[in-house]
């Protein structure tokens, strides 16, 4: 009989955290249960594991008693409740306020803990309130092991406290089958077709990009780009919209700006093949601090695909994205060194189908899911 592993998020499944989704189908010697608020976006996904949503699979009144003791007590009884009953040999929090949340649940029922920090929760969390480092230093004491994607996060883990001995770099693995290399070809005279795509943070580094592109674009090359992503609803975040929409129209070149708002990853999938390349240059919001941690997975997936990357040299980018390899990496917040990049894949289809070539060789080697999900199950072997 299989061991048993329970993940804790906040929704299952955003869709822009998929990959929590990959990592749990690829377990093949574990079998998985979910604790999350809500459930969405399942359609489409292949088969799921069993998922407790504590806003939905519990009546109304009960549910607003449960989220008020959470509020009050720091953990759900709810969670207590449904771990109870599965009683797996391990937890697993997804992003570091999860696994403050679950934290007393697993010593209260003896269940080691491994928590997978992504991003927002190491660089955003901490500067924000001195709350939340006396709670993370609680469960960097008493957690068994954490998770980072890559090394730049890990060592941001270590800044704020993290003991070295329990940090493992675990990278996100994407499905091969699904993102197929396939050649791209730019007839002469045809435009050069950018993608970008996610959220519209700032750190995201969306404004920089479309400035770029317009740049680029100004000086003679001849291109188009598609935007994929929109806003989340906050003020920031709409006020990156806003930015988009007034570059579009100030330098001319709505004709040419495509803004295709959110759409499904089948449909994001069907984007990076058609297009030439992906343009990504993500930085730290100075006023907060907030970077992406590790990298965005997008990266992943479009350099399986084939499609060469305009990309920072942040967080965990540089261990993602090949400098000169598989793409071209622009130190941050320097606009003229994209379009540098622009027009070097412009110019250059040789080098951009090098450069294609070299991108989904280094995601076979370093990012198949399947090899990720066995070196996961070994994390929590060590753990029981």
């Amino acid at each position: 009989m299989n061991n048993l592993v329970c993940h804790v998020c906040g929704i299952y499944l955003k869709i822009s955290e998929n990959w929590v989704h990959t990592q749990i189908k690829h377990l093949n010697e574990w079998n998985s249960v979910v604790l999350a608020r809500y459930k969405q976006n399942l359609e489409g996904i292949g088969q799921n594991p069993e998922i407790f949503a504590r806003r939905e699979d519990i009546p109304i009144g009960i549910s607003e008693i449960d989220a008020a003791m959470g509020m009050l007590l720091g953990w759900n009884p709810s969670y207590y409740y449904m771990a109870h009953k599965y009683a797996p040999d391990v937890f697993h929090a997804h992003f570091g306020p999860k696994g403050c949340r679950v934290l007393p649940i697993a010593g209260s029922l003896g269940i080691p803990i491994v928590t997978t920090f992504y991003g927002y929760d190491v660089s955003k969390l901490p500067s924000k309130s001195d709350e939340w480092l006396e709670k993370y230093e609680k469960l960097f004491n008493k957690g068994n092991m954490f998770l980072a994607e890559g090394p730049f996060l890990a060592e941001q883990l270590i800044d704020i406290g993290c003991p070295p001995e329990k940090i493992k770099v675990q990278r996100l693995g994407i499905e091969l089958d699904r993102y197929p290399y396939i050649p791209r070809k730019r007839s002469e005279g045809e435009p050069l077709r950018v993608l970008m795509a996610g959220r519209f943070d700032r750190k995201k580094g969306f404004v920089d990009g479309l400035k770029a592109f317009a740049e680029f674009v100004r000086k003679g090359g001849e291109g188009e780009v598609t935007i994929v992503g929109g806003s989340d609803g906050s003020e920031q975040s709409n006020k990156v919209r806003k930015k988009l929409y007034h570059i579009a129209k100030s330098y001319d070149i709505k004709d040419i700006t495509n803004f295709k708002g959110f759409i499904p990853l089948d449909e994001l999938k069907s984007e990076y093949y058609n297009h030439h390349m992906l343009l990504s240059p993500s930085h730290t919001v100075k006023e907060t601090g907030e970077n992406e941690g590790g990298a965005p997975v997008i990266l992943l997936e479009a350099q399986a695909t084939g499609l060469p990357v305009v990309a920072t040299k942040h967080c965990d980018i540089p261990f993602v994205v090949d400098d000169e390899s598989t793409g071209f990496l622009a130190k941050e917040r320097q606009v003229n060194e994209l379009v540098e990049s622009l027009f070097s894949l412009y110019e250059n289809e040789k080098l951009r189908h090098e450069m294609g070539v070299n991108a989904s060789k280094k995601m076979a080697k370093q990012h198949d899911a399947v090899e990720k999900g066995s070196d996961l199950e070994s994390v929590y072997e060590c753990l029981i």
